[in-house]
């Protein structure tokens, strides 16, 4: 799931993000679902995109680098 500020209104997407190296991590995917909560804000689901290992790795090297910024750790 995504939260935006604004809606997604197109159906195929390209998610990145870049490591604390400046890495660029990648993935593109089809849009679900889009739909706007109490609070403003809009959640997308979102149905990846390419080979299950492909999809594996963009999650685990997100969850990777949410986890090393949450703590702060510098890059090795």
């Amino acid at each position: 799931m995504l939260e935006t500020q604004e809606p997604i209104e197109t159906g195929m997407i390209s998610l990145m993000a870049t490591d604390m190296k400046n890495n660029l991590i990648e993935i593109d995917g089809n849009l679900v679902y889009c739909k706007k909560t109490s609070t403003g804000r809009y959640h997308s689901g979102v149905s990846f995109i390419g080979k299950e290992e492909e999809i594996n790795a963009f999650v685990a090297k997100l969850i990777k680098e949410y986890s090393l910024r949450k703590k702060n750790i510098p890059p090795e």
